[in-house]
């Protein structure tokens, strides 16, 4: 969202409201957009001072993002009792997000949703999952690719860096990017991985946020040291610029168990064209075209995961122009934004 702010912040005015303005991404926000800081330790407590902020400011359009700040939003804005066009961006498979959640939510989802002015979907997955399951107008959904792709990303790519993984050129680079969670499914990963390099001399690069302190976390350390795999596996945490090891990488995995839009499946096909990933609901499929700029394996699938590695380290794809990337574009994408919200 940030991306899309900047670049709405040279048309109009822009009011970027937060839970908490801090992080590794707040020098990311433009200097033409008012940044509002709601100081809440969750979104839920700011309601009241959602509320508030929407008297004042009286904007013409409010957009909000992800379930729970999309139903908080929702609520505020309605009970703000101002005239204002109420557009929500659902980015990952809804079903999938609230597996174990209370019911109420499914019901406050399909029922709040249906108060947006429009939807937007990150991929016809997740417009067919609010249709299917929660009861959603498909006259509601727009599908709208994520703005994901610029000269900037291809720049940060370029940026030099040392890791001691990379000063092996006889070992394969594996990588993949994203926190440490059930939805990455990184044991799925690591099992394949265990069997590739048996067949191919590699390394595997985890990239995000890895919450040391996770049960998860643990028990992915655990089988690392179990497969003797310590010396092959690195936790790189976190990194303000992943695309730097994507250019270098030899092959770029998605384990995920379910996804919305996957923008580093994009990110991955762009800056390094070879790329695995499981045909999760929901983006990659679409992203990759059935197979057609990437090999595609079923989630939870170890064996034929690693079948897929190894085959995409012995015969790589190189599709980093492929044509599925163009709506990918910032400019496209957030073009296809600004006429949904002026529609």
């Amino acid at each position: 969202m940030i991306t899309l702010a900047n670049e709405w912040a040279e048309r109009c005015d822009v009011y970027f409201l937060v839970g908490s303005a801090e992080g590794e991404f707040k020098s990311k926000v433009s200097e033409k957009i008012t940044l509002i800081d709601l100081n809440s330790f969750k979104f839920s407590y700011s309601i009241f001072k959602i509320i508030c902020q929407l008297r004042v400011i009286k904007p013409d359009v409010v957009i909000s993002t992800l379930i729970y700040c999309n139903l908080i939003t929702t609520v505020a804005t309605l009970s703000s009792f101002i005239k204002t066009k109420l557009i929500l961006r659902e980015a990952t498979t809804p079903t999938r997000d609230l597996i174990g959640k209370s019911k109420l939510l499914y019901f406050l989802v399909g029922y709040l949703y249906k108060y947006a002015s429009l939807i937007i979907a990150g991929s016809n997955g997740v417009k067919q999952d609010l249709i299917i399951h929660f009861g959603i107008d498909e006259k509601l959904i727009e599908v709208i690719d994520n703005p994901i792709i610029s000269q900037e990303l291809i720049k940060l790519s370029l940026e030099e860096f040392e890791h001691p993984f990379f000063s092996n050129t006889s070992d394969a680079l594996i990588l993949t990017v994203g926190k440490v969670s059930e939805a990455k499914d990184y044991i799925t990963l690591l099992k394949a991985f265990n069997i590739v390099r048996r067949v191919v001399p590699c390394k595997l690069i985890i990239v995000g946020n890895k919450f040391e302190n996770s049960t998860l976390f643990h028990q992915l350390i655990e089988f690392i040291e179990a497969n003797n795999l310590v010396n092959n596996v690195d936790f790189v945490g976190f990194q303000i610029n992943p695309f730097k090891y994507m250019k270098k990488a030899d092959v770029f995995v998605l384990s995920s168990k379910y996804e919305g839009s996957p923008g580093v499946l994009v990110q991955g096909l762009a800056i390094n064209g070879n790329v695995v990933s499981t045909d999760c609901k929901s983006g990659p499929t679409e992203i990759l075209e059935n197979g057609k700029y990437g090999r595609l394996v079923p989630v939870g699938n170890y064996k034929l995961m690693a079948s897929a590695i190894i085959d995409a380290i012995k015969y790589p794809y190189k599709f980093k122009d492929a044509p599925t990337l163009k709506t990918f574009g910032i400019e496209i994408s957030s073009e296809k934004y600004f006429k949904a919200i002026n529609s």
